[in-house]
């Protein structure tokens, strides 16, 4: 993880390097480097954090499919079926959310530049009277911003709530299947709350992963 970050920071800055002086007297350096540094830390914790127990929970999922179809095929499908499914939703659903996200963040750039320009030509504005139409101006990305945000967070609670109650359907399916399977005495009790446990860890790291 810290070889991974060293060589990420290595490559941000021979990337500042190449830039022409013009671009950093046309953009704020601490705004820039908050940005970077922000960024970089993000990816340092998903490297450390969210890419090591995914490797883990592919391990722990392979092994524990395979030993709930030795114990019982109709539990265990009841179990892997749906959560692979679900899984899927999630990868598929968070594009979406993805691509709003993106042009938030594009306007936000927007707003961050326009404000910028306004601070640094607020003599000029006030010399050719340009204050209401600039203000104008400003008011309407602010409620472009508005719109996109709220667009943003539209898309990200439907499709939290699209895999949340694929995962309700998945532990209601476990406990009525192997309600059944104990009632009829194809299943023991110990094994049914195995099945039912491993559910519950299945929809702890899902819902984990979500945030």
């Amino acid at each position: 993880v810290y070889r991974e970050s060293a060589n990420l920071r290595t490559e941000i800055a021979d990337i500042l390097r190449k830039l022409p002086l013009s671009y950093f007297s046309s953009h704020d350096l601490s705004d820039l480097s908050q940005t970077i540094m922000s960024d970089v830390e993000r990816i340092e914790h998903a490297i450390s954090h969210a890419v090591s127990k995914t490797v883990g929970f592919l391990f722990f999922f392979t092994i524990a499919s395979i030993l709930m179809l030795l114990g019982n095929v109709t539990l265990a499908l009841c179990i892997i079926l749906p959560v692979i499914l679900v899984i899927c939703l999630m990868l598929v659903s968070r594009k979406i959310p993805q691509s709003v996200s993106k042009k938030y963040w594009e306007q936000l750039r927007k707003n961050s530049d326009s404000f910028q320009e306004v601070i640094e030509l607020q003599e000029e504005i006030k010399a050719y009277n340009l204050e209401k139409s600039l203000s104008k101006k400003m008011y309407q990305q602010m409620e472009e911003s508005e719109k996109i945000h709220f667009r943003t967070e539209a898309t990200q609670v439907l499709s939290l709530s699209m895999t949340n109650i694929g995962l309700r359907f998945v532990v209601a399916l476990v406990v009525l299947v192997g309600s059944i399977l104990l009632v009829n005495h194809k299943i023991s009790l110990l094994y049914f709350l195995g099945y039912l446990l491993a559910t519950i860890k299945a929809q702890a790291y899902i819902c984990h992963r979500q945030e």
